[in-house]
């Protein structure tokens, strides 16, 4: 009979203390809901609209800005925009961020007095295109845009493509060079292989002159002081000796019958002119 009734106290008590401990919990569940809640309205009674935040609304207003986007554009939540906006203070760094990006007063953010806007960014706004205005576009982010572009930070895509087109130009040309030297060697290359292999520094002047289009052959031709060399081929290269004078006198009687790019010519004789 002990031992059942003191059974029966042992399991009253386990059940007391739970229910104690349960009810503990749940009361500090509540106290830290209840604390949060009551803090949280003394943080929302201190945000007392003021002629900063009241002028922030209107401007987005006006410019079509929701608190979301503008929540974007600094790259914050959407819930420090609306604190902001609801009257909390700015903070130097806040108002810093905000008056770099929106162009506005950074000492009226902070004190609420004076322009709201820096000079000369208020009339670069005010004279802003409201067609160019969309959803996150504000008149705010156009100047900066032309800041920018002002500051030579980034270009207009005018001037990019107008540059790329420049640089299309010269790249044509530089191919249409390439394929012009590449066919002048060639040409030089067939020159040499039909050249003969025992020939003259004049007859390779024949070949540059082709060429080169000028008159070089013509005057070492007609210049009987000219002197006169063997070119052969050595090696993968060439080698120039002086011609004997029997060899001279050859080479010059076969020369004054030849044709340069259609031009005829003759040496005249030593006799003649004198």
């Amino acid at each position: 009979m002990f031992q059942f009734v003191f059974f029966i106290f042992v399991c009253d008590l386990i059940v007391i203390t739970m229910q104690i401990y349960t009810f503990l919990v749940i009361s500090k569940l509540f106290y830290n809901l209840f604390g949060y809640i009551f803090k949280h309205i003394l943080y929302m009674a201190d945000f007392q609209e003021n002629n900063v935040s009241r002028n922030l609304k209107e401007y987005f207003n006006k410019n079509g800005l929701t608190q979301q986007a503008v929540a974007n554009m600094l790259g914050i939540t959407q819930a420090a925009v609306s604190s902001l906006l609801r009257g909390k203070p700015f903070g130097k760094r806040s108002a810093k961020i905000w008056s770099d990006l929106f162009g506005f007063n950074y000492s009226w953010l902070l004190t609420g007095e004076g322009e709201m806007f820096k000079t000369t960014e208020k009339v670069i706004i005010e004279h802003a295109t409201p067609d160019m205005i969309r959803e996150t576009a504000s008149e705010a982010f156009e100047y900066q845009l032309n800041k920018l572009f002002k500051d030579k930070i980034i270009a207009p895509y005018s001037l990019i493509e107008e540059k790329e087109e420049e640089i299309r130009a010269l790249n044509r040309e530089i191919g249409k060079l390439e394929n012009e030297i590449e066919r002048l060697k060639n040409d030089f290359r067939k020159e040499i292989e039909r050249a003969p292999q025992d020939h003259t520094i004049q007859d390779f002047n024949r070949i540059s002159d082709k060429l080169l289009k000028d008159d070089s052959f013509v005057r070492a031709i007609n210049n009987p002081d000219s002197e006169s060399f063997k070119v052969e081929h050595k090696g993968a290269g060439f080698i120039a000796t002086p011609l004997s004078k029997e060899e001279k006198k050859k080479i010059t009687d076969q020369h004054k019958k030849r044709q340069v790019k259609g031009r005829s010519f003759t040496m005249p004789d030593k006799e003649s002119k004198a």
